[in-house]
């Protein structure tokens, strides 16, 4: 699993998605 700016990265991504879910 990728650590550094790309983990932020995709967490960030992910945040944004589940925020537009909700």
């Amino acid at each position: 699993m990728p650590e550094g700016p790309e983990l932020h990265l995709a967490s960030q991504f992910v945040n944004e998605a589940c925020r537009a879910l909700v």
